[in-house]
């Protein structure tokens, strides 16, 4: 067993301090504060094995050390979880996120930009990178490739581009 952890606030979530969650310990950050709704990462958060999940009414902004890390757990970050709201995800250079054998699901509103998405996942669905409305874009080069799995990456802009005027580097299996 392990030590889970589970925040959730009618306003936004700064994670400033390393956040970890032991053995098989999920953790699960919401911020439900509406247009105040957001969760910025500007630290580690860090599962031995559990499921990683940032869900905000607004946006998901990532500072570069602000890294989430699980060895086995899926990892899913949803800006946007209030539909009266209109959310980003916002990963600057060098913020990564890495589900170690997990898959990684990243939706948002407005658009998505992303550092470093990282699965050893092997299967259909590893990577899911999901905008309604916005562009999905390359925060920087720092690192390596931008999305890096031996499964399936699937990256849709329903109403926007992908990769406008810096393409996406991957490293996927398909």
């Amino acid at each position: 067993a392990g030590g889970g952890v589970r925040l959730v606030a009618s306003s936004s979530i700064t994670v400033s301090e390393p956040v970890i969650a032991t053995g098989a310990g999920a953790i699960t950050l919401e911020a439900t504060g509406g247009a105040t709704g957001d969760i910025n990462v500007n630290n580690t958060v860090t599962s031995v094995s559990g499921a990683i999940a940032l869900r905000a009414d607004d946006d998901v902004l990532f500072a570069p050390g602000g890294d989430l890390t699980s060895g086995s757990g899926n990892v899913e970050v949803t800006a946007d979880a209030d539909p009266a709201q209109d959310g980003l995800v916002g990963m600057a250079d060098g913020a990564v996120v890495n589900a170690g054998s997990g898959t990684i699901t990243v939706s948002a509103d407005l658009g998505i930009a992303v550092g470093q998405l990282i699965t050893t996942n092997s299967g259909a669905t590893a990577v899911s990178v999901t905008t309604a409305t916005g562009d999905i874009t390359d925060a920087g080069d720092t690192g390596g490739a931008d999305v890096q799995a031996p499964g399936t990456a699937t990256l849709t802009a329903t109403a926007g581009a992908i990769g406008p005027g810096d393409a996406l580097e991957t490293t996927v299996g398909t």
